[in-house]
């Protein structure tokens, strides 16, 4: 308990110094987060906050049917007002709104007789959407982990795997916390930075909003987005020309997927194009109805009107769809208490159909991130989806076409600038679309943002299919008895079967999903990037006024590239049948100034990078391979003195603006396009030297492959310049452009979607500090339990031994600054507890730069009642010398061996499993285990040695009990690691590194720390 002493000792000398000689230090550092806030880490390594809720729980109940006794009950009691947490009132998952928070009062709760469990709500920081704790965490581990690595992961973090390639994924799983305990989040956190995983998030369990306005107003035309030949309510021509498509193609041989609410496929005018399997992610395996996504509860309407935008039959009743002769499948449980998991099983279940293009009329609110598992699965889709066969034989990914709605704002009021991987339309690897009016302008309540690509038609009020009331489903649509069950004003059917008033970007994503469906039906070989950049140049530029097209980048941030045009989309998916499919290359990305050089990087088609990369690797000539990839090596070069003030149809494709431009050379000087007027083409003396790798002075344009860094000299002595670039395809026509100054300041810089390279999400950890290991012994135990914990470090660079610094995760969450790797720590728990702490060991180099690792320990009240008992007053642990029957040693000299044994004769129940804590971070499952002990400490260590034994009673009831004894082991010759050489630990708990890996919820003041230690000479964390 000295160390103990110490700490409280300590606490309040920095406290008195942080107050008398600090304070100006920690106000001119970053705010930090609140004590108790949780994180969830992105992909990319982002941290974003959580906030857990203080007034709500969430319970599941056993049946959906006890709900009202049970809220009537917990009211009575003063526990809690219950409520629904899903649209849907038949799904068991409710919200509880409580007076208390305590142990306690959790425990009452859980006893009530329809309560089958107790659990957290969160809170993304800046939202009021919540989130239910299902106590499970998604992790995607690093490809190639054998079993042995996979499971001492685990047992680093006390989880155990639940489900196997999650969502149908490779590499991913869903993992549970063990011993019952539900801290899932920060468990996740802290397995996010491991250096064996990709990402780690916990699944949530959420509700989704479908991205539909409910208007009650009249209808204005049946279906004015397919042709608007313009009326009091309308403008002529603000549809998508669906006629002109019509005319070449109605999307045979394309399959659609859909995630929704329902789909009522056995509608009038939609079951001719059902495939007859779907997918309901609500009900598990092979159990009725798993396979059919009809409607099943009340709310379930939307999907239907959704897919007969997209699919209705062209069979002479009620509506028609944008691809009327396309077929389709759908997955339900929208509209259901769902986790991300479940909803990422979606898109594998659309690979498994071999779907082309997948509709998603819905989002996540209240996220400040996408959850990775979903992320995941979207891009796999998007990398591995729509197999077609190849000229060889061989399968070649064209890639799904996944089309998102933006979302609808607020709702009637103004829609919202959508931040980059917050929302699901973002994403790369997908087609945001917002919604445009029956006058071409975008929609008040349409989201918008710079990754949106398209708008589609959406609001005013757009006819569709609706449950049809003969059904008997639950809900019986929009349209009930020929009236909206909204404003209960007269429907546009009397039967049921169409609904006049849908509206919203729900409408405006199936009819984009439409075009892209006539797109592959002229032409299948396109892939996902192939047909999002047909759709994007081949829009209407509606309400340029109100929109503001950029002169160079084409986009606005309202309405994204435009208003889309299925005959036009068309017309170019049949040039692509002649042109080698080159339709229209990929804008430059990383550009950028150095030195008197413009830089930026080719982008090219992954999926076709990929494909041809594949067989490169296999065939004798990889460059004339290469050679086939339909992206460029050419580039058009503007130069202005002034910034850009270019008309949106510059340049124009197939034009040549000069010999010197790239690809124009032999083109005849009265042939040539005008430039604008102050602008010229790039041509200084290294002109030629424009092509691949850093070099200007390079001769000619080699053959480039994925990824490759472009670059053009230019002289920055000569005032300031504006740049615009654009990527030049073999048929001539141009890229969308990127303006650059020579200043560095770019517009419209972000990443490319589908380009041919970058980083592995989730793998962009900075490698610069020292790696940390830790051995913990035990890492399991009753309350009170005394913890040994000793670490270590590789590093390039010495260690700064004076900074290391333990967090054990106490309540006030010191940091002593131990500048010892070896600490010992006594952890408690309340009777009838269970809890796990987390504990960080922080070390630097001397050029300062951090590493960090993290373990757990769980830590079981004396007396707690579940099933699961843990008891110190049965069992005995034996040491012997190897060989030495009946010996019973505790005390030896390093390299001291022993064996260990177990006397189970006096627990309860047969023997089931034994699980060892060595105390020196080693394990073991065996009854006997033969053991060497290393000591080279130079002193006497310590050990404590636990053995986990679990029996099984003639009541088939699981006991579990820990036993433990302490073994001492005296310094003697050990292993030498020679001067300056820095041990390390096998199977030591998570390891990161960089200063950006620190967790939220684990601390983040290390700037803070350091300021203190040379003010006071002591440092103290605070979270």
């Amino acid at each position: 308990m000295t160390f103990q002493f110490e700490l409280r000792f300590h606490k309040s000398a920095v406290w008195m110094a942080v107050l008398t000689l600090g304070i100006s230090a920690v106000l001119a550092m970053p705010a930090f987060a609140e004590k108790g806030t949780r994180c969830i880490v992105a992909r990319d390594g982002k941290r974003v906050p959580l906030v857990k809720s203080t007034t709500q729980l969430g319970l599941v109940l056993k049946s959906s049917t006890s709900s009202k006794d049970c809220a009537a009950r917990l009211k009575s009691g003063g526990y809690g007002v219950l409520s629904d947490f899903s649209a849907d009132a038949d799904v068991r998952t409710k919200l509880l709104n409580v007076a208390a928070m305590s142990t306690k009062q959790r425990k009452l709760i859980r006893q009530d007789m329809a309560v089958e469990e107790v659990r957290d709500v969160y809170y993304f920081e800046g939202h009021t959407v919540p989130f239910v704790s299902t106590g499970k965490i998604t992790v995607r581990v690093k490809p190639g982990l054998s079993e042995a690595q996979r499971g001492e992961l685990w047992d680093d973090y006390s989880v155990d795997v639940v489900k196997q390639r999650a969502a149908g994924l490779a590499d991913v799983y869903v993992v549970r916390p063990r011993y019952g305990v539900t801290d899932e989040v920060l468990r996740a956190e802290v397995l996010a930075v491991d250096r064996r995983t990709v990402w780690a998030q916990p699944d949530f369990q959420t509700r989704v909003q479908k991205y539909q306005v409910s208007i009650s107003d009249p209808f204005y035309s049946k279906q004015w987005h397919l042709e608007n030949e313009g009326n009091e309510f309308g403008q002529a021509d603000a549809d998508i020309d669906v006629t002109e498509a019509w005319q070449v193609t109605l999307g045979e041989d394309i399959i659609f997927g859909m995630f929704d609410d329902s789909c009522d496929v056995q509608h009038e005018d939609l079951r001719a194009n059902y495939v007859g399997v779907g997918d309901d992610i609500t009900i598990q395996g092979d159990s009725p109805g798993a396979d059919d996504p009809s409607p099943k509860s009340l709310g379930d309407a939307h999907g239907t009107a959704v897919m007969g935008l997209a699919v209705a039959s062209a069979n002479s009743i009620g509506v028609r769809g944008v691809a009327p002769a396309s077929r389709f499948t759908a997955s339900r449980g929208l509209n259901a208490a769902v986790t991300f998991e479940q909803i990422a099983g979606a898109y594998t279940f659309a690979r498994q159909q071999n779907v082309d293009v997948h509709i998603n009329s819905w989002g996540i609110e209240g996220l400040s991130l996408v959850p990775a598992v979903l992320e995941d699965a979207i891009e796999t889709a998007f990398n591995d989806g729509r197999d077609l066969d190849g000229p060889d034989g061989e399968q070649r990914p064209r890639g799904m076409v996944v089309v998102f709605a933006a979302g609808n704002g607020d709702f009637f009021g103004e829609g919202r600038n959508l931040a980059f991987r917050e929302f699901l339309a973002t994403l790369p690897t997908v087609i945001g679309v917002g919604a445009s009016s029956s006058l071409d302008q975008l929609t008040t309540f349409s989201d918008y943002g710079p990754e949106i690509d398209v708008i589609a038609p959406g609001g005013p009020p757009i006819t569709t299919t609706d449950n049809d009331d003969a059904a008997g489903y639950v809900d019986p649509g929009f349209n009930t008895g020929g009236f909206d069950s909204i404003s209960g004003a007269v429907d546009i059917d009397p039967s049921g079967l169409y609904h006049g008033g849908f509206s919203g970007t729900s409408a405006s994503c199936p009819i984009t999903a439409g075009v892209a469906a006539l797109i592959l039906s002229v032409n299948p070989n396109l892939t996902a990037t192939d047909v999002r950049l047909i759709l994007a140049h081949t829009t209407d530029k509606v309400s340029p006024s109100d929109a503001v097209y950029h002169g160079v980048t084409s986009r606005s941030l309202r309405y994204g590239y435009g208003r889309i045009n299925a005959g036009a989309a068309v017309r170019a998916a049949q040039d692509s049948l002649s042109n080698g499919r080159r339709s229209w290359p990929e804008r430059v990305g990383d550009v950028r100034v150095s030195n008197g050089q413009l830089l930026w990087r080719q982008n090219g088609d992954r999926l076709e990078f990929r494909v041809l990369e594949e067989r490169a690797s296999t065939q004798d000539d990889p460059e004339t391979i290469l050679s086939e990839l339909r992206t460029t090596d050419e580039f058009l070069i503007l130069v202005s003195a002034q910034p850009f003030d270019i008309v949106t149809d510059f340049p124009v494709d197939g034009q040549c603006y000069s010999n010197m431009q790239l690809g124009c050379s032999d083109v005849p000087s009265d042939q040539l396009a005008p430039l604008p007027d102050g602008v010229s083409i790039h041509s200084d003396a290294n002109q030629a030297g424009v092509g691949c790798g850093f070099s200007c002075l390079a001769e000619g344009t080699a053959a480039c492959e994925a990824n490759s860094v472009h670059c053009m000299n230019f002289d920055a002595s000569s005032g300031k310049k504006y740049f615009a670039i654009y990527a030049r395809s073999n048929i001539g026509r141009y890229s969308f452009g990127v303006a650059i100054d020579s200043d560095g300041n770019v517009t419209d810089e972000a990443f490319i979607p589908g380009a041919a390279s970058g980083t592995t999400p989730g793998t962009n950890t900075t490698d610069l500090g020292p790696k940390i290991s830790i051995r913990v012994s035990p890492r399991l135990g009753t309350s009170p339990l005394t913890v040994r914990f000793m670490g270590n470090a590789t590093s390039e660079l010495p260690i700064n031994e004076d900074k290391t610094t333990w967090d054990f995760d106490i309540d006030d969450d010191i940091a002593f600054n131990t500048s010892s790797r070896i600490a010992t720590f006594e952890y408690t728990a309340d009777a009838g507890e269970t809890k796990t702490f987390t504990a960080r060991l922080t070390m630097f180099d001397v050029n300062d730069n951090i590493g960090f690792a993290q373990t757990t320990i769980t830590v079981t009240g004396a007396d707690a009642d579940d099933k699961t008992g843990v008891t110190t007053d049965a069992g005995e642990i034996s040491i012997s010398i190897p060989g030495g029957t009946g010996s019973d040693v505790d005390t030896g000299v390093s390299p001291f061996s022993v064996e260990l044994s177990v006397n189970t004769s006096g627990l309860p129940g047969t023997l089931q499993a034994i699980r060892w804590d060595l105390g020196d971070g080693t394990t073991a499952d065996s009854l006997f285990v033969t053991h060497t002990y290393v000591n080279e400490t130079g002193g006497d260590l310590r050990l404590p040695i636990t053995a986990r034994i679990t029996t099984l009673t003639s009541g088939t009831t699981v006991l579990t009990t820990t036993i433990s004894r302490t073994i001492t082991v005296q310094p003697g010759e050990g292993l030498n690691n020679g001067p300056g050489e820095i041990p390390v630990l096998d199977g030591a708990g998570a390891s990161g590194a960089g200063g950006n890996a620190t967790p939220c919820g684990v601390v983040n003041m290390l700037p803070v720390f350091l300021i203190l230690f040379t003010l006071a000479g002591y440092r103290r964390f605070w979270s």
